[in-house]
């Protein structure tokens, strides 16, 4: 399991059985996919700015 799914809060109810538990469950899918977002976005920009580097200081991509 990886560090955004350990961190996802456990959905309580907001004042009786099953109420509100549908909205907090779909907020922390939300806020996990844009995590993985995140994640993939930085992992991206990362190795882009890696070649991007290379390239300007005359390292061949192999």
């Amino acid at each position: 399991m990886s560090r955004p799914q350990k961190a996802l809060p456990l959905p309580r109810p907001a004042t009786g059985p099953g109420v509100g538990t549908n909205l907090a469950v779909f907020d922390a899918v939300v806020a996990l996919n844009q995590a993985k977002i995140n994640s993939i976005k930085a992992l991206y920009d990362y190795n882009t700015g890696k070649a991007r580097l290379d390239k300007a200081i005359g390292i061949a991509a192999i």
